[in-house]
């Protein structure tokens, strides 16, 4: 039987000796003569009163089979964990220069409509939001990026682009992080908001 986990199988799936008790579907017999049984499964509270209810052998078990799937757990949490910790938000050198042209907003094309993101100078963000001019700033620390609104122009413009615009104004208060893409995006998002730009 492989001691590699099964496609589709929690990282804490674990190899534990079962007695033949334990449901065929979960096991392969290896010692006819021993009737000795393999379960690689997760270790989950029914697995545990298995053990527990087995007998003193079993039960010896718990504390290296708690302890597997813990290191296990762990190893998991810590990779997924260094993986956001490695996205890095982008330097002003990076942003500042040209306009950037938002493409999405909220996973939505802007159309033809003009939404720009300009980054003047540190801690500066301006641009144009469909329809005014807008005036805001940023602060990036960490792996967090977030933006204070500021004045805005009171042009009025058609109702679509009002709207667009607004929604545009509502997802930059929204934004928490920012990142540029393997694309050269500019992709800055928060709970459920998402600006994607590009040059």
């Amino acid at each position: 039987m492989s001691a590699l986990p099964r496609p589709g199988q929690s990282p804490s799936a674990i190899l534990l000796p079962c007695i033949k008790e334990c449901p065929l579907s979960y096991h392969q017999r290896l010692d006819t003569q021993q009737e000795t049984f393999f379960l690689y499964a997760t270790l989950t509270p029914r697995l545990l009163q298995r053990i527990i209810t087995k007998g003193t052998a079993m039960r010896s078990l718990i504390p290296i089979t708690l302890l597997a799937a813990s290191l296990s757990l762990f190893a998991a949490c810590s990779t997924a964990s260094n993986s956001k910790g490695d996205i890095a938000v982008p330097s002003y050198e990076q942003l500042n220069g040209e306009p950037w042209q938002v493409q999405t907003l909220n996973g939505k094309p802007v159309g033809n409509a003009t939404i720009t993101l300009a980054f003047p100078e540190a801690g500066k963000l301006a641009g144009k939001a469909a329809c005014n001019n807008y005036m805001s700033s940023y602060a990036a620390e960490g792996d967090s990026f977030t933006i204070q609104t500021g004045a805005m122009t009171r042009k009025a413009c058609m109702p679509p682009l009002m709207e667009l615009e607004q929604q545009f104004v509502d997802a930059l208060k929204g934004v928490d992080t920012a990142v540029l893409n393997d694309l050269g995006e500019l992709v800055l998002s928060g709970e459920g908001v998402e600006i994607k730009a590009t040059r």
